[in-house]
């Protein structure tokens, strides 16, 4: 009886640590799907030096522009007080990773630089923009193609690089020593530069975070290069703007994107035909 009772309490024991561990196996499974959850939100709701200082991130504007066109009429080469060269046709590149590319995009005529082409041409500038994006590329793998790039001699180079160093938490001096060589490159070959920032998510670090932060800044401080500080402006925290995995922008995204570089891309050409001794109006 007794050795019948101690196999009864024995069982009771074996059947309670299964119980267990089903529920801690389980807890776990729910607690990485959860965690998978968190990251994908912080690259959206985080995207921001702000976050360093635990405040708010407001995107700059909700608004989606179809027409920049009429909502953005103080670019137009007249507005700007200028008139391009007759027959000339500005070719800008693109050039950066899934961000530039169109990754995930339902339709392609939304991707960046096809919207960034049919904006500017809406304004009146004779433009081809080229689809330099290759998603998943780091500064160094843009490093390794650049010269491809430069054989193409375009007048403007949009360079937004930088994500996926940070998403694969790259070396940061590695990827500032990329970016650094890529500036000179382009530099060499007389074509001008809009160096694009990026900022950091906030769970790598606040060390780690502030390094990556500084290295777009300073770049464009050192090689006096044209900065536009992040290129998800206004887009970054609007769950309406961006696709389901939280850090690629949907279509309307992208317009957002466009509408806000606009006034950097239309001064870059202002300033070809400054350097070219365009005619100038009025």
């Amino acid at each position: 009886m007794m050795k019948h009772s101690r196999l009864m309490r024995c069982s009771r024991i074996y059947a309670g640590v299964l119980v267990l561990l089903f529920f801690v196996v389980c807890s776990w499974g729910n607690c990485a799907q959860h965690s998978s959850q968190l990251v994908a939100v912080a690259v959206q709701e985080n995207a921001s030096p702000l976050h360093v200082r635990q405040a708010a991130y407001t995107p700059r504007s909700r608004i989606q522009f179809a027409h920049p066109g009429t909502e953005l009429a103080h670019l137009t080469p007249e507005a700007q007080g200028f008139v391009p060269p007759p027959g000339k046709i500005f070719f800008i590149s693109a050039f950066g990773d899934s961000l530039i590319s169109g990754y995930g995009l339902d339709n392609a005529m939304d991707a960046f630089p096809v919207v960034l082409q049919d904006s500017l041409r809406e304004l009146g500038y004779s433009v081809v923009v080229d689809n330099d994006g290759i998603a998943g590329n780091t500064t160094a793998q843009g490093r390794v193609r650049l010269s491809k790039i430069l054989l193409t001699k375009p007048d403007i180079i949009i360079m937004e690089l930088g994500a996926n160093d940070m998403l694969q938490r790259r070396n940061v001096v590695r990827m500032k020593s990329d970016l650094a060589a890529m500036i000179r490159e382009i530099q060499d070959m007389d074509i001008r530069l809009l160096l694009t920032g990026m900022y950091s998510l906030p769970h790598f670090g606040k060390k780690y975070a502030e390094m990556f932060d500084a290295v777009f800044p300073d770049l464009a401080a050192k090689y006096n290069v044209s900065f536009y500080p992040f290129f998800l402006e206004g887009v970054a925290l609007d769950h309406s703007l961006n696709q389901k995995d939280g850090h690629h922008p949907n279509g309307a995204g992208v317009r957002v994107l466009v509408h806000n570089i606009l006034p950097y891309v239309v001064k870059q050409i202002k300033l070809i035909c400054t350097e070219n001794a365009c005619k100038f109006g009025g």
